[in-house]
């Protein structure tokens, strides 16, 4: 089902608005190749038609399958080594130093299907394993998709997908779910928490502020104006002293953010002067 110029840009309107991503001309054919199918199946006779059910519903089942069609997930272990390293190696120490009622809190935004979030919990289960047990370590692991979140909270991944983890991870941390997956044990699994959010809803409800928010390679999909915001809500929600850890090709104005760059993608936030 071809797009007409005016769906176009009728459904573009409405993914911009509601889930901050900007399409621009030459995503046409993503469109229509995302959401043909799915009006087929459902018996919707235009876009047009389409875009005026989406209006109309407020938080159904239409809006959910249009999120998870047009919302790229695509992610994998050890994704961009250097930065988890920097975890481990810099920004765990810092924290354990500076927090004193040893409430750790770090946050996987647009985790897509758990891996980062397992990463994370990994590092951080590693690294306090010989240190004081009073340490409650908090991840929240959040995306807007409730397809991907149903997988990465069942914690189930393929043989060939957990090849990059080192050894000692696989056999302390993961079990055999069956011939071809394994899945993480509970100790893991107890340390996160996954949750749908939406990153353009006007308040991060956070009480507590987090020592470190990933982040990484999800604003690509925003334009500059949505990204400045989204950013700024982070930092809000962002510990002094705290680290913002981005794709290691995104870019930030600091200036605007109140972020000290530290090496490519990861920032930490500035005192206020």
């Amino acid at each position: 089902m071809k797009l007409t110029d005016n769906e176009f840009k009728q459904l573009a309107d409405f993914i911009k608005r509601y889930y901050g991503i900007s399409l621009k001309e030459e995503k046409r054919t993503l469109i229509e190749t995302r959401l043909s199918d799915m009006l087929i199946k459902r018996g919707i006779p235009s876009y047009s038609t389409l875009y005026s059910m989406l209006i109309e519903e407020r938080n159904g089942d239409l809006r959910r399958e249009v999120e998870t069609r047009i919302t790229t997930n695509y992610t994998y272990f050890m994704r961009e080594t250097d930065t988890f390293s920097f975890f481990e190696t810099t920004i765990l120490p810092w924290i354990e130093k500076v927090c004193k009622d040893k409430s750790l809190r770090v946050w996987s935004a647009g985790c897509s299907s758990g891996e980062e979030a397992y990463n994370i919990a990994m590092i951080i289960a590693d690294y306090f394993m010989h240190k004081d047990k009073l340490w409650d370590k908090q991840i929240l692991a959040t995306d807007i998709s409730d397809k991907v979140l149903i997988s990465a909270k069942l914690g189930i991944y393929s043989e060939d997908k957990i090849q990059t983890l080192p050894s000692h991870w696989k056999s302390m941390y993961l079990q055999k779910y069956d011939n071809m997956n394994f899945v993480f044990k509970d100790i893991i699994k107890k340390e996160i928490m996954f949750k749908k959010f939406n990153l353009m809803d006007p308040f991060f409800p956070y009480r507590k502020k987090f020592h470190t928010i990933f982040c990484r390679n999800v604003m690509i999909y925003f334009d500059e104006n949505t990204r400045n915001e989204i950013i700024g809500k982070f930092v809000d929600n962002l510990e002094v002293g705290g680290f913002f850890l981005i794709g290691k090709t995104e870019s930030i104005d600091k200036k605007m953010h109140n972020l000290e760059y530290i090496k490519p993608g990861i920032y930490r936030k500035k005192e206020v002067n």
